[in-house]
Parts: structure tokens; C-alpha cells; sequence
């Protein structure tokens, strides 16, 4: 029998005996890693023959490179990767491995893996799930189940960006964790990148926040508030827009009607005040929103909320949000510090 075939087997079977522990496991002793160390050092053998394979053709081939960075990831103590690695290093030739083992077989393996993280449906299988989505995505860029998984768990706020996935220490892994009463809420320290639309006054961002944390923002791209005068403007707003206010007749109603005038660095606007962390947000401005307290946000922003609750975003508007257009990107980020 083939040695890639043997070692495929050997994975599996692995895989197996593990998924089986950790149903058996009483929920206080939940594992900190859904393998065992021989499961992951068997699927960290196989990258490091797929990546010896690729760099004795090519010294500099990006998937073979992405194979090492895997292998290193599950085992950096192999003798076989660290070898590679210095002839990578120090500019030695690589000779192909003596073992035979496939794509199709390192590929059927990662798959395998997909299948029973699946099944344990465990909060710590997230990060194993998003490397091996990605890597599945790497040998087959097209894999329709690693791009539809991979775009649901980005939609949750799990990270999957695989370079910065390979990077972490196996010892420092927390993964998302999710309400058990909602668990389209995030309850967790989180990294998350969403969209906030212009027209809609908040747009919730499906991560529950508690007082005392840290949450870092930082927003790019523009959006536009009405026709006429106003351009596309970025997450700080527009500075210095006057504004005209207006009893409206027969209703003792008083509102606010933005003007034509716009002077940059002049704060004129006879609706502003400030906020919770004592900024007073320009018009057209990015706003949270956690609890009953509200927040300038800007372009960039670090708070630390003073209250618990869902974080929303919006933009900082009191007319007709209708006939507003174009959306944010923003990068959100809570942390314990």
C-alpha cells in the first residue's frame, strides 16, 4: 500500500477516535484543542510532504510555502519541517520526498477533518474549521462548500483570514462564542468587518458588548446624505455644516434642516452636543450605539462602553434617512484591553 495512502488512513482513524472522547468528555472538561497530538502531527507530516514535494521544484511556490506554514501551525517540532525549513532558509536543495502522497489525498484528508469539526459542533472547532476551509480553498480555489462556509463564519465575525489564522499559537486559541439563548449574537472577545448603509438610522451588528470592555473601530469608504449640495463624504462627516432651524406651522414641532453652506473646520451646527466619552458629532458622521448610550465614532474610535448591550452603528442623521446612498466598511475589534 502507498505510503500516502497508509497516512490517510492513519488520519482518519485519528479523527475518529477523537471526535469520540470529546462527546464523552463532561462539558467542564471541554479540550483546549479538538485533535489529538498524534492526529495533528500525522496531518501536519502530510503538509510537510506536499510542501517538500512543490519546493524541490520550485523554491518559491506560494502553495507549497502555504503547506509549511500549515505544518508549522499543527507541529512545529517535526524533524522533517524543520529541516525544510532551513533549506528554505539558508538556500540548500530541497529533494523530493521519498514518500508518495497526493493533493487528492491531502486534500480528502482536510475534508475528512471538515466532516468531524462539523459534527462536534464545538465553540473551539471554529478556528480549526476556518484553516481548514482555507486551505481546502487553496489546492481548489473553486471548492464551493469552503466559499459559501468560509463567507457564513466571515457573516459571524469569525476571523478567516488564513495567514493570520496559521500565525497564532495552538495554546492561544479563543474562539468565537455565540449567546446560548440568541446565538445570532456574539458574546465573545471578537474581530469583525461589516457593512453600515446610509439609510437606515442603525444597523445592528449582532455582537452583544459588556460595560468595561474595549471596542476599537476603524472605518473606511464614503456615503452620501441627499441630493443637491452634498458630496460623498467619509466616517468623520462633514465638518462645520450650518444648519437651519425651523418651527414647523400648526404642530409646536421644532426640526432641523440641513443648509448649502459648508465650512470645513468650523464647527457651526446649532444641533450639536456631545455624546457619551464627550465628542460632538459632525453630520454625516459614523455613531454607536450599546445600551441606552450613543457614541461618536468617526473614521477611528476606541471606547470603553458604559453600559451593556447589543452594539449597533449608524450614521449621525435627524432628517430623511430615504434618500440617503452608500455604505461604510467598518472594522470592529473587543477586547478585554
Amino acid at each position: 500500500m502507498k505510503t500516502g495512502k497508509i497516512l490517510l488512513i492513519l488520519f482518519v482513524a485519528g479523527l475518529s477516535v477523537c471526535a469520540r472522547i470529546m462527546a464523552q468528555a463532561p462539558a467542564e472538561q471541554k479540550p483546549t484543542l479538538p485533535f489529538s497530538e498524534a492526529t495533528m502531527r500525522k496531518l501536519a507530516e502530510m503538509a510537510s510532504i506536499q510542501a517538500q514535494a512543490r519546493l524541490a521544484k520550485k523554491r518559491k511556490d506560494p502553495l507549497g510555502v502555504k503547506f509549511v506554514k500549515f505544518a508549522y501551525h499543527l507541529n512545529p517540532d517535526s524533524r522533517r519541517l524543520l529541516l525544510l525549513r532551513g533549506q528554505l532558509k539558508y538556500n540548500i536543495k530541497i529533494t523530493p520526498p521519498k514518500e508518495e502522497l497526493t493533493e487528492i489525498e491531502f486534500l480528502s484528508a482536510l475534508k475528512k477533518g471538515v466532516e468531524i469539526l462539523g459534527e462536534q459542533k464545538k465553540d473551539n472547532c471554529q478556528h480549526f474549521l476556518a484553516v481548514f476551509y482555507g486551505m481546502i480553498r487553496e489546492i481548489e480555489p473553486s471548492n464551493e462548500a469552503a466559499l459559501i462556509n468560509l463567507m457564513k463564519m466571515e457573516d459571524q465575525g469569525i476571523d478567516v483570514n488564513l495567514e493570520k489564522l496559521l500565525a497564532k499559537n495552538l495554546n492561544d486559541i479563543n474562539d468565537v462564542k455565540f449567546d446560548p439563548k440568541d446565538p445570532r449574537y456574539i458574546i465573545s472577545n471578537v474581530e469583525k468587518s461589516m457593512a453600515v448603509p446610509a439609510d437606515q438610522p442603525w444597523t445592528n451588528t449582532w455582537i452583544k458588548v459588556d460595560k468595561g470592555k474595549v471596542v476599537r473601530f476603524s472605518a473606511t469608504r464614503t456615503w452620501g446624505f441627499g441630493t443637491g449640495p452634498f458630496p460623498m463624504v467619509d466616517a468623520d462627516g462633514f465638518e462645520g455644516l450650518e444648519t437651519v432651524k425651523k418651527r414647523t406651522s400648526g404642530t409646536g414641532m421644532t426640526r432641523y434642516y440641513k443648509t448649502a453652506t459648508i465650512r470645513k473646520k468650523k464647527k457651526t451646527s446649532t444641533v450639536s452636543r456631545k455624546y457619551a466619552g464627550g465628542r460632538s458629532p459632525n453630520f454625516g458622521c459614523l455613531m454607536a450605539k450599546i445600551g441606552r448610550k450613543t457614541y461618536v465614532i468617526g473614521s477611528e474610535a476606541t471606547i470603553m462602553p458604559q453600559q451593556s448591550g447589543v452594539l449597533y452603528l449608524g450614521p449621525y442623521e435627524w432628517d430623511d434617512y430615504a434618500d440617503n446612498s452608500g455604505q461604510l466598511m467598518v472594522q470592529i475589534e473587543v477586547t478585554d484591553q
